[in-house]
């Protein structure tokens, strides 16, 4: 594997993994409120005040997303110059 393929793949790792540890420690923080309202005697009733926030999941698949892709690309690109070689 060629100096630069080595570089980008642990660089798109490392954004794997910090997107991951953001997302994660984001969703903590983001603690809604929640009341249960009911008892033995009735039905029950949950609700939620507060609204979910997506974007930290749309942001963490796009960048699993284009991490696969250049990683197919690199393994397709050693796979073609190993068969592309003369043998001896």
């Amino acid at each position: 594997m060629k100096k630069g393929t080595k570089i980008l793949f642990w660089v798109l790792s490392a954004c794997s993994v910090l997107g991951i540890i953001a997302s994660v420690l984001g969703w903590r923080k983001k603690a809604s409120a929640i009341s249960i309202i009911g008892g033995a005697d009735g039905p029950t009733s949950i609700f939620i005040a507060g609204k979910i926030n997506y974007t930290p999941v749309y942001l963490l698949t796009a960048l699993l997303i284009l991490a696969a892709a250049a990683t197919a690309l690199v393994i397709r690109k050693q796979h073609r110059n190993k068969t592309d070689r003369p043998q001896k």
